[in-house]
Parts: structure tokens; C-alpha cells; sequence
């Protein structure tokens, strides 16, 4: 999606998220993580939400196989971080054959597809989606093939940000490498993964930082709302990085877009995530930084679900008035999520498509966010 794009909202098969959605700049909430998991004890696919340790503990005891409450329980990192609701999709797995061809999965509807098809059934629910075991469970050329379908799938639903991490135990040039295979600004990923020294029931172990960072997410966008970078507090869990990085490979690793779980200056062993780039390439630079490539899918969500209210309506008098108040509305709203020092950070005109044979009304918006030199445009069109 680029900056300016135009959407006809007439195609009642367009992707995204519908007016009912229970995530979104509209319903307030945002920073929501879908984990999918694979499990070798389910037989059909499932899907299920958590809002605490206790609710995911709840549904690990009910597990036959060890290994998989082993794989859910690791997932608890996000509770640990601050986080209070995640959506869980679960896709059975049976390492008989390719276990790539496995995670992949099928699409053949919900209660016959498996892996990432399984993603466009929770659009409604998240609008993060992390797959911590993919680090674990792939190597180092299936992980790559692996996120390429990761990422084709965010793309089709229109409605996901992508937490990503490189296979376990690559050094730093391995994770570079890794990186530099890997373009989507849809996505941001994260290295090396972390140490959990070990809880009741759970042996100490390297696991992956993805849960972490989504709590750190959530968090962010509940306090200081979606423009916000997500990683700026220090860690409240235990995590520890599997190794310390030096300064010059951290630069390294920003520069090829990977973010790093470092330890903090001057705080002993507590430790943050710094870095705040998505995986975007030339020649959408506008959308290397994580808070502006998110506002603006979210800023787009949410004015094409605003306008979709008005496709069936008759071109009365007023309605292009009506249409530039709620939006203009929508945006007062949430005016945290711009650019503090602008005095008029956005702006909204809606006008009558011109021709003799158009019934539509063109919706265009702009304003300027922080972190970001220039000012973004919306354009829609109603039909």
C-alpha cells in the first residue's frame, strides 16, 4: 500500500477488516498479537484468546503432549511484558513429511486449511502476528521461504504488521545475511533471540523474544497510543539476550533493518529492544519506521470503514458534508497520533467525482505525522 492509494469501496469482496472489527483505530484498541502455534496434539485446527497467564495455563493443562504445552507456555513472555489480550490460531502438525510444506499449511477453508491460512480468520481479532516457533523449527533457507509466505499472506488481508525473528543460534553475520534476503514494510524483525532463566514447571532455555515484544507493542499503544515507537521502555520480564552485542554490531544490524535485543546502558542487566525499523526496501523508505507504517495502516483502516457506511446512501445534498465531519471528527479524535508541532496536522476534503456519468465522491485526506518529513496522502473513492 503506498502512501497515496485509491480505494474503491464498492467491491464487496475488498480486503480488510470489516465495520464490526474488534481491533482497530476505531474501537481504540491496537497492538492486539495473533501467535500462531503448531501443535502436535490437536487434530483441527483452533482458535482461542488469552488475557492473562492464568487463561493460557487454563488451556495448557487441557494438552495431552508435553512438547505442546511446552511450546504455549513459552508464549507467556507477553503477559510478562505488560500485555493483556492476545489471539492464539492453532494449526495441528504431524512432522510425517516436509515440515516447511506443514507450517505453510493449505488453504482450504478454516476447518480444513491449516497454517498461514489460518491468519485471514483472525483479522477481525489482531493486528500483529508473530510465529515464535518458526525459529526453532526451520533452518536457515526454509526460514527465508518460510517469512516470503508469511509476508504474501499479511499483504493479502491488508490488515497485519509482521513480527519476525532469524532461525536460533545464527551469529551476527548469519542474522545480517538472513535480513538482507527479506523485504517487507509490513514487517519488523528482531535479534539475537533470549534467555529465560526458568519459571515453576519450565526449565531455564533459549526461546524466542517475538511474545516479549508484541507485550511491548500492546503496552506502548495502550499508554501512548499507535505513533508511538513500541520498544522505548525497558523490559519488565527476565529475558535476558542470548549474547551482548558491541555498539558497532548493532549499527550493523540497523542498518540491514534488523532490530536487536540489547542490554541497557547504564541499567545494569536489564535489557530493551532498540531499533524501531520495519524490513521495507527502496523505494518505500517513507515506510522504514515501524510507528509511521503503522499509523498509516491504521489511519486507512479506519477512514475506509468511516466511508463504507455511506456506499448504499443516495448523493443527498449534505452527504459530502456529512462524510468530511465524521472523519474530520475521527481524526480530532485521535490527534495524539500526529505531529505534535504542526498547527493543523491534517485535513480532510470530500467532493463529487466530476463527469457526466460519476455517482461517486472522492475523499481525500492529509496530514502529517511524527517521525515522518513528509506529509502522507488518502485518497478514496465512494462509490
Amino acid at each position: 500500500m503506498h502512501a497515496e492509494e485509491l480505494y474503491r469501496i464498492r467491491f464487496s469482496e475488498a480486503q480488510g477488516r470489516r465495520g464490526d472489527s474488534r481491533v482497530g483505530l476505531l474501537r481504540n484498541r491496537t497492538g492486539v498479537p495473533l501467535f500462531l502455534m503448531y501443535l502436535e496434539s490437536v487434530s483441527d485446527p483452533m482458535e482461542l484468546q488469552c488475557n492473562s497467564v492464568e487463561s493460557l495455563e487454563q488451556f495448557c493443562s487441557g494438552l495431552q503432549s508435553a512438547q505442546d504445552r511446552y511450546w504455549m507456555l513459552r508464549t507467556r513472555s507477553f503477559f510478562e511484558e505488560g500485555g493483556k489480550l492476545a489471539q492464539f490460531a492453532v494449526s495441528p502438525i504431524k512432522k510425517s513429511g516436509s515440515i516447511l510444506d506443514e507450517m505453510i499449511g493449505t488453504q482450504r477453508g478454516f476447518k480444513r486449511g491449516s497454517g498461514l491460512s489460518l491468519i485471514k480468520k483472525s483479522v477481525e481479532f489482531a493486528d500483529l502476528v508473530a510465529v515464535p516457533q518458526a525459529r526453532d523449527m526451520l533452518n536457515l533457507e526454509e526460514s527465508k521461504r518460510f517469512h516470503e509466505c508469511l509476508f504474501a499472506a499479511t499483504r493479502e488481508t491488508e490488515s497485519f504488521f509482521a513480527l519476525v525473528e532469524p532461525p536460533k543460534r545464527l551469529d551476527p553475520h548469519e542474522a545480517v545475511s538472513w535480513a538482507k534476503s527479506l523485504t517487507c514494510p509490513d514487517a519488523a524483525a528482531y535479534y539475537p533471540e533470549v534467555i529465560d532463566s526458568g519459571k515453576e514447571g519450565l526449565p531455564p532455555a533459549e526461546i524466542s523474544v517475538l511474545p516479549a515484544v508484541a507485550g511491548l507493542y500492546q503496552c506502548a499503544d495502550e499508554e501512548n497510543g499507535i505513533a508511538e515507537l513500541p520498544t522505548l521502555k525497558v523490559c519488565q520480564s527476565q529475558l535476558k539476550p542470548r549474547m551482548r552485542l558491541t555498539p558497532s554490531w548493532q549499527m550493523e544490524l540497523l542498518a540491514t533493518r534488523l532490530n536487536s535485543v540489547v542490554f541497557a546502558p547504564g541499567l545494569g542487566e536489564k535489557v530493551r529492544v532498540w531499533g524501531g525499523h520495519t524490513l521495507t526496501r527502496a523505494p518505500e523508505t517513507e515506510f522504514a519506521l515501524i510507528p509511521v507504517r503503522r499509523t498509516l495502516r491504521a489511519l486507512s483502516e479506519a477512514v475506509q470503514s468511516i466511508a463504507e457506511g455511506y456506499v448504499l446512501e443516495p448523493l443527498a445534498v449534505d452527504i459530502v458534508t456529512d462524510i468530511e465531519y465524521r472523519i474530520h471528527s475521527f481524526l480530532e479524535e485521535h490527534r495524539n497520533i500526529f505531529d505534535p508541532f504542526t498547527k493543523s496536522p491534517f485535513d480532510v476534503r470530500a467532493s463529487r467525482l466530476k463527469g457526466r456519468d460519476s455517482d461517486g465522491i472522492e475523499i481525500n485526506c492529509r496530514f502529517k505525522l511524527s517521525r515522518c518529513v513528509q506529509e502522507l496522502k488518502l485518497n478514496f473513492g465512494v462509490s
